[in-house]
């Protein structure tokens, strides 16, 4: 969640430099015509211009590392249309992932993960989709979350309406943030004054809190209404190592 956030900020660090570097240039020019086109063109297309949209974003899903999609979608496509691109995409990618991490990489992940997919696969035997939703709302590694639950005995069914639903809160706050962006003509005509909506200021503001504030705000709501503490799948893993020099430890 925080490298989001980053990437938000380096999103209209660049467009700002953009516009400062560019102002007076045919380039700039030519960047605006060709969003003018872009835009155009999804207007007078819009089903087959959100069904192109929507093939990139989930092939670029299946790729790590290529986070601040969720912003571009925004900015392209608005926030109604921007979130369900985002989000539905995210889970097919995710669920392509977690498949073929069950049925193809099982046995590979098994012998890399040894005693802590044990470990994990006995908290999610206890705990279920409830887990896995708790720790998409507080937005655990993408991948290792998709590849260590493969092999795992959660369900598909499972899996995937606790992805779609845990996702959907900090996609809708990037997609908001992209919707919210001035395009570059705007930004080439009101310079930096543009980046200082309300709106955009206000996107800006809950990119920087919701890191901080949400998994507090998600494990007190897990411990109000069910006792137990959610916890990602990284701090699962991590886990094992205390225990195993714990009872390394008392074997000595």
């Amino acid at each position: 969640m925080a490298r989001r956030a980053l990437i938000f900020l380096i999103l209209l660090a660049v467009l700002g430099a953009l516009w400062f570097v560019a102002r007076d240039q045919l380039t700039l020019d030519q960047l605006i015509e060709r969003e003018r086109a872009v835009r155009t063109w999804l207007d007078e297309s819009p089903w087959l211009g959100f069904a192109v949209g929507f093939g990139i974003y989930v092939l670029t899903s299946l790729v790590p590392g290529t986070a601040g999609k969720a912003i571009i979608a925004g900015w392209l496509y608005g926030f109604w249309l921007g979130l369900v691109m985002v989000n539905v995409g995210l889970t097919i990618a995710a669920m392509i992932s977690f498949l073929a991490a069950r049925y193809l990489l099982r046995e590979l992940i098994a012998s890399r993960m040894g005693p802590r997919m044990q470990r994990a696969d006995a908290a999610l035997f206890r705990e279920g989709p409830r887990w896995l939703f708790f720790a998409r709302v507080l937005h655990a590694p993408f991948w290792i979350t998709n590849h260590v639950l493969g092999p795992t005995r959660i369900s598909a069914r499972g899996f995937w309406w606790s992805t779609q639903l845990g996702l959907l809160p900090g996609n809708a706050v990037f997609v908001y943030a992209g919707a919210v962006a001035p395009t570059l003509a705007e930004l080439a005509e009101e310079g930096w004054w543009s980046l200082l909506s309300p709106g955009l200021i206000v996107a800006l503001v809950v990119v920087t809190v919701l890191p901080l504030a949400l998994p507090r705000l998600v494990q007190w709501a897990a411990w109000r209404f069910t006792g137990t503490r959610p916890e990602a799948p990284a701090e699962i893993l991590r886990a094992e190592e205390p225990q195993a020099s714990e009872r390394a430890t008392t074997r000595k």
